[in-house]
């Protein structure tokens, strides 16, 4: 299940987060069954949560991450936010330095689903 995966990235991610000095803010609860959850999809939610948080990593310059889950009857939403500078969404999909935006919307997509960002200089917002 969801809830699963993302604790097992968690735990993976864990010491990574640490070393770059950022604290985790877990608001993970339960969700529903996803049927459509398989192994190629667990691994396409795995690589989409991986991208959003080297991103911070690497760019945010961020002290805190918080994930946190929600669901309704039509979808289940994973929410990636840091407290990092931003950037401007419009000018990096007009001009990519990478791919990391391009394949944060490709691999959603393969799911079913979408990717919304919102950023600015206190922090950027990943809704998946």
């Amino acid at each position: 299940d969801l809830v699963t995966l993302l604790a097992t990235l968690r735990y993976r991610l864990g010491r990574r987060l640490e070393a770059a000095g950022l604290r985790l803010d877990w608001r993970v609860g339960d969700l529903p069954p996803l049927p459509w959850l398989d192994s190629l999809a667990a691994l396409e939610v795995l690589r989409v949560m991986q991208e959003a948080l080297t991103n911070v990593i690497k760019h945010a310059r961020a002290r805190s991450i918080v994930i946190e889950t929600s669901a309704d009857e039509d979808a289940v939403e994973v929410t990636i936010a840091d407290d990092g500078r931003g950037f401007d969404v419009a000018a990096l999909r007009a001009n990519p330095v990478g791919r990391g935006l391009l394949n944060l919307e490709r691999r959603a997509a393969k799911l079913g689903g979408r990717v919304g960002i919102r950023s600015d200089s206190q922090g950027t917002v990943v809704r998946v």
